[in-house]
């Protein structure tokens, strides 16, 4: 601590380099923090109070097949099962196609729908206050929608507005009105719009196919033998299932979109390898400049050890310093992230996104460690720099 304010001295002699190099390194660390936030979010993303007690029955061959309709009765005989509900995903286009007006758009059925999903409040879209008797103007409305308040928000929708949906995947326009809104305590899912499926049944020209069934098990111990039981009744089956929790289910989502992890991975690396070679040239630079000042050092006492540790302070106190601005920068701006996600396609996977506290903390470690690594082979070098070499240098 004796020397804290050698190394001040030191680390503004070059303001200018000093100040660019940090920038430099606190810009990294915010890029390598909030892509491994992103990557855990979109690897562990906080479930739904009462999702783990439900599972997806969708077909084995592919997401984009559709199952008989009839599947949801059969799976509703199951002893275990509670609910289900045939859904299908209809993808229309709002106003137009700019991502900021994408949302989830899901049919259900209405008398059911509830049992399914009991953590979805019926709340007034304009105050958030309960009011569970809309549910029951959604449910008489065949073309009637139950939405996200926080749609309602976005969009500046009110109850009774009719909205048009424009067919994107199927050969329709769908025309809703606004009957209900909720919101979803705990989870993710504050971004979908329900309809009833018996409305685009009836669009399609009564098809009997759905997308998926969704069905919430009495227990959650049951789920594992409900997964087997499904998939066990439609094997060998013209319409062979594939039976997952609601989590897995979602976690395929993300993988339609490839290989995240390696991708923020990979990115994460480069910005971490283009950090250090910033800390080592800025290092080398500093460690040349001083060659004739530290060998002044020496001669009046100051051993190579001394010496080569002051160094290392100086160099890694300086990386440390960067790497908590860019940590700091990382964690205050979490909020601003996912706001900016709500104006995006991006807000089915972000809602609710949140850095985990371990993660700043290792970008300082990060910090710390480009530091020592960037430092430590010209600080070497220059401090065992033989005392009459250093002082043939120019100051």
């Amino acid at each position: 601590m004796s020397y804290l304010g050698f190394v001040l001295a030191n680390l503004l002699r070059n303001r200018r380099r000093s100040i660019l190099t940090l920038l430099s390194l606190a810009l990294s660390v915010f890029l390598i923090s909030t892509l491994e936030g992103l990557l855990q979010h979109v690897q562990n993303s906080p479930r739904m109070t009462g999702s783990e007690r439900r599972v997806i029955v969708r077909r084995r061959t592919s997401l984009q097949d559709r199952l008989p309709e009839h599947y949801v009765d059969k799976v509703r005989a199951i002893p275990s099962v509670e609910a289900a509900t045939p859904m299908l995903w209809f993808g229309g286009l709002y106003k137009n196609t700019k991502p900021e007006n994408f949302f989830g758009q899901l049919s259900c059925d209405p008398d059911l729908f509830r049992q399914i999903v009991p953590e979805a409040e019926v709340v007034d879209p304009k105050t958030g206050e309960p009011r569970p008797e809309l549910y029951e103007e959604f449910r008489k409305d065949r073309s009637g929608a139950i939405a996200a308040r926080d749609l309602f928000v976005k969009f500046g929708w009110k109850l009774g507005d009719k909205i048009t949906l424009i067919g994107t995947i199927y050969p329709v326009n769908m025309e809703l009105t606004l009957r209900a809104a909720y919101h979803a305590k705990q989870g993710t899912d504050n971004q979908t719009l329900y309809y009833h499926h018996k409305y685009i049944d009836e669009l399609l020209g009564r098809p009997g196919l759905i997308g998926v069934v969704s069905a919430r098990a009495k227990n959650v111990d049951d789920i594992p033998a409900i997964i087997e039981q499904v998939d066990a009744k439609f094997a060998n089956s013209e319409f062979e299932t594939l039976t997952e929790t609601e989590r897995a289910f979602q976690a395929g989502f993300v993988q339609m979109l490839g290989n995240i992890e390696f991708f923020l991975r990979a990115i994460a690396t480069a910005v971490a390898f283009a950090m250090l070679m910033v800390a080592a040239n800025t290092t080398a630079m500093a460690a040349r400049e001083r060659a004739h000042e530290i060998a002044v050092m020496k001669a009046i006492g100051f051993t190579p050890a001394r010496t080569l540790a002051l160094l290392l302070m100086e160099a890694t106190l300086l990386c440390t310093i960067g790497a908590a601005v860019g940590a700091f920068l990382a964690w205050a701006t979490q909020g601003v992230l996912e706001a900016a996600s709500q104006a995006s396609v991006m807000s089915f996977f972000l809602s609710g996104y949140s850095l985990a506290p371990w993660i700043p903390v290792a970008g300082i470690a990060i910090g710390v460690l480009v530091g020592v690594a960037s430092s430590l082979g010209p600080c070497w070098r220059v401090a065992q720099l033989p005392i009459v070499v250093g002082l043939r240098r120019t100051a």
